[in-house]
């Protein structure tokens, strides 16, 4: 069986919160989907987040279940806030429908797991109650090199949208 890095350029994190479990990583090589897939199962992973143009065959995932957002922006960018609100949407649909005692696992990836797909991480946390330097350490000491010079401002510099109904901050996260 090959190793789950061997489909990634970077190898994936987990990031478990209260609610969810973020699966972050780069796009998987397309003649490794099937390494891709039996992680997703793995992890009983149901949605896949694509923020990168990089796009793959997803009609074998889709069978298994598996459900594709993509929400692509230019590498280096910050997220556009119509993605932000269809993420934070998405996040409080599965909490809402969640039901056993295991937490949903989210995978979010960009390119190489290293800029889109932390920031949005990071963008959730901070969403739902994290401060910001808080979110940005807790996503780079799991994801090294993770977001460049421009997304660790907005990181910083990030401000909830609105009141969300869900809150990590009685029991923020712990790093699996």
């Amino acid at each position: 069986m090959q190793n789950i890095t061997s489909a990634f350029s970077h190898p994936p994190s987990l990031i478990e919160t209260k609610y969810w479990i973020f699966f972050i990583c780069g796009t998987p090589k397309t003649t490794l989907l099937d390494v891709f897939g039996r992680q997703l199962a793995e992890h009983s992973i149901k949605h896949v987040v694509r923020l990168s143009h990089d796009m793959y065959p997803t009609e074998n995932l889709e069978k298994d279940g598996v459900q594709f957002h993509d929400w692509a922006f230019p590498d280096g960018d910050s997220p556009p806030p119509e993605f932000l609100n269809q993420w934070f949407e998405l996040l409080e649909s599965i909490a809402a429908k969640k039901d056993s005692a295991s937490k949903p696992t989210i995978a979010v990836h960009c390119s190489a797991g290293l800029g889109r797909a932390p920031e949005f991480v990071c963008c959730a946390l901070i969403e739902f109650g994290m401060d910001p330097a808080d979110a940005l350490a807790l996503v780079r000491k799991h994801r090294k090199d993770a977001l460049n010079k421009k997304q660790v401002s907005y990181v910083l510099g990030y401000k909830k949208s609105k009141k969300r109904k869900l809150s990590l901050s009685d029991g923020v996260c712990c790093i699996v």
